[in-house]
C-alpha cells in the first residue's frame, strides 16, 4: 500500500486495511497490540510467521521482552529482526473497552434523530400553519386572485385584452383552490396583479 496507509512501530508493521482500529505500542514496557472497532485485520509480531485474525469487537496484544531498557530481538539472517516475546490469545473486548466507541456511534445517532425530528416538525409546523393548497400556496380559506392568459412580462393584469381574465379562487378543506369566480374588467384590473396574488378573502 501507499505509505499512509502503512503503519511501522518497533513490535509490528503492516499495511492498513479499511477500518476503525486503536493500536498499542509502548517501548518501555514492550507491548503492543490493537483494538478492532470496525473492520478486520491480521496481526502479527514483525517479521514473524504467527499471525491472528482480529475481527470487530475484539483485540490482542504482543508481550516482548524488555533488556536493558530495550526491546529485544532474535536477529534472523539477513539482518532480519524478530521482537522476542508471546502473542496473546484474541480475545473480545471488555464491555468498558467498547463503551467509548459506543458513545460516539450514540452521538451519529442522536444527531441523525434531531435532523429528522426538524425535518418531521417543520412539515407538521407547514400543516399547522395550514397550508393545504397547492400552486399558489394557500391556507384554508385564503383566496387567490389569479391573472389568465396574461401576456409575458405584462405589468399588471391586462383584463383589457382579449381572453385576458382576473379570477378569484379560494382554498377550500380538501386542499383545493375552487369557487372560481371572475371578475369583471375593471375591478379585474385593481385586483389582480401580473403575480398571483394570495390572502384573506374579501368576502
Amino acid at each position: 500500500g501507499d505509505a499512509a496507509s502503512r503503519l511501522k512501530t518497533a513490535l509490528y508493521e503492516m499495511n492498513l486495511p479499511a477500518g476503525d482500529f486503536l493500536f498499542l505500542m509502548n517501548g518501555k514496557t514492550a507491548v503492543g497490540g490493537v483494538k478492532v472497532i470496525a473492520g478486520e485485520l491480521t496481526f502479527k509480531a514483525m517479521n514473524a510467521e504467527t499471525a491472528v485474525a482480529v475481527e470487530k469487537g475484539q483485540k490482542v496484544r504482543f508481550d516482548g521482552v524488555v533488556e536493558e531498557g530495550e526491546i529485544a530481538y532474535d536477529i534472523l539472517l539477513h539482518g532480519k529482526k524478530i521482537p522476542r516475546g508471546v502473542l496473546g490469545k484474541v480475545e473480545e473486548m471488555t464491555a468498558s473497552e467498547k463503551e467509548p466507541f459506543k458513545e460516539a456511534d450514540q452521538k451519529i445517532r442522536e444527531h441523525r434523530a434531531r435532523l429528522e425530528k426538524a425535518e418531521r416538525d417543520r412539515q407538521a409546523k407547514e400543516k399547522r400553519s395550514g397550508v393545504i393548497c397547492k400552486a399558489p400556496a394557500g391556507n384554508f380559506n385564503e383566496c387567490a386572485w389569479i391573472c389568465e392568459n396574461n401576456p409575458k412580462g405584462a405589468r399588471g393584469c391586462q383584463t383589457h385584452r382579449e381572453k385576458v381574465t382576473c379570477y378569484r379562487v379560494r382554498c377550500n378543506a380538501n386542499g383545493v383552490w375552487a369557487d372560481r369566480l371572475n371578475l369583471p374588467a375593471e375591478e379585474g384590473r385593481s385586483r389582480c396583479q401580473a403575480a398571483t396574488l394570495v390572502e384573506k378573502c374579501d368576502y
